[in-house]
């Protein structure tokens, strides 16, 4: 499935709001249609903070299993680096979240990689605990040829992950909407100093990672999902759309001469 070209498929004057419940049909109806019969397919539902990610991960699931379709979720928050990995004080803070969070190279190695390659996954991985900064967190990977997998989390359009991912949908939402939800998640949590992070160092590194990476150049399906109940669509894949597991889906890294560059220039914007 090779993911379209356009520059601005907000434009399109036919996009619309739609029920969240047709949405997430829609989606499974898509990853339906789009699923070899002898290879898992790999679905990344990736977005800014706050976009609404795991909602609809878990909403997606939900859908697969009322279905009795074998679907895995791999959270990628449960792949953080520890805290003294993160917190880097000879960095900026946007560089710190947006190279430092996440250790995709291991995301990659244990558990897509092994998905791609032997088209199946058994294994129990020990990953971080965040509010503990211990490994003590025991995930339980089960995927054979039949498997749906729901990648959901920030920054999957990264190299390190991105080709090994079958199919893209990016949530898209405005910056006005990502700090009211932070106020009502993240504050109770974490207090409010999280709101000045937003602005010093999440908000800038979504920015760099969003021009590095342009969802328009890489997702296949894009939605506005700045209404939780009425999200529209901006981008659905041609009904006669490639097989995902083909060689082109890929063809727009033409653009992308250097994709671990990329990931170097925008860690120091």
């Amino acid at each position: 499935m090779t993911a379209p070209t356009s520059a601005d498929p907000a434009a399109d004057p036919a996009a619309a709001p739609i029920g969240r419940a047709e949405l997430v049909e829609r989606l499974r109806t898509l990853l339906g249609r789009s699923k070899h019969p002898d290879r898992p397919l790999v679905v990344g539902i990736t977005g800014m903070d706050t976009s609404g990610k795991s909602r609809l991960a878990d909403e997606l699931a939900d859908a697969l299993a009322h279905r009795a379709t074998p679907h895995q979720v791999v959270h990628i928050d449960d792949f953080h680096h520890p805290r003294a990995h993160r917190y880097r004080p000879d960095l900026p803070e946007p560089e710190q979240y947006y190279a430092h969070s996440i250790d995709f190279e291991r995301a990659a190695r244990d558990v897509l990689r092994p998905i791609r390659d032997e088209g199946r996954l058994d294994t129990e991985l020990t990953l971080l605990d965040l509010p503990t900064d211990t490994p003590t967190l025991r995930r339980r990977y089960t995927v054979g040829p039949r498997t749906t997998v729901i990648v959901e989390g920030v920054f999957l359009l990264r190299p390190e992950v991105r080709d090994l991912i079958d199919l893209f949908v990016h949530l898209d939402v405005r910056e006005d909407v990502v700090l009211e939800r932070a106020r009502i998640r993240d504050v109770p949590g974490q207090g409010e100093d999280v709101m000045r992070k937003y602005g010093t160092k999440y908000l800038p590194a979504q920015r760099a990672y969003l021009a590095a990476h342009p969802p328009a150049r890489h997702a296949h399906v894009l939605v506005d999902n700045s209404d939780w109940t009425n999200p529209v669509v901006l981008r659905w894949p041609d009904a006669h759309g490639d097989d995902p597991h083909g060689n082109d889906r890929h063809d727009n890294d033409a653009h992308d001469n250097d994709a671990h560059k990329e990931d170097h220039d925008a860690a120091q914007r």
